[in-house]
């Protein structure tokens, strides 16, 4: 499998959020946080803090789509790649005691 281009993945988890029905945004924030799923006028927001790294960024969208379910949304299989990846990295951290 060819190496994962983060812009481009960043792209792909973003509009998959959309069709989950979730806007995503990215701007400045102040702190050192990535971003996160939060509520803004009503609407569930993913917000990426534009000052992180491309590849926090795309962790954090990986987090917000391990909540959902996946079933109807159209992936590439890098994407996907990630997503599973992440889910398994997430699942072998829990376990450290």
């Amino acid at each position: 499998m060819a190496p994962v281009d983060a812009r481009r993945l960043i792209e792909e988890l973003s509009d998959a959020l959309r069709q989950l029905g979730l806007e995503v945004r990215s701007q400045a924030i102040r702190n050192v946080h990535p971003g996160g799923v939060c509520r803004i006028r009503g609407q569930d927001t993913v917000l990426l803090n534009s000052r992180t790294s491309t590849i926090e960024r795309a962790v954090v969208l990986a987090e917000v789509l391990s909540a959902h379910d996946l079933g109807t949304v159209i992936l590439s299989e890098q994407a996907r790649a990630f997503l599973s990846q992440r889910s398994t990295q997430r699942k072998s951290t829990a376990k450290i005691p």
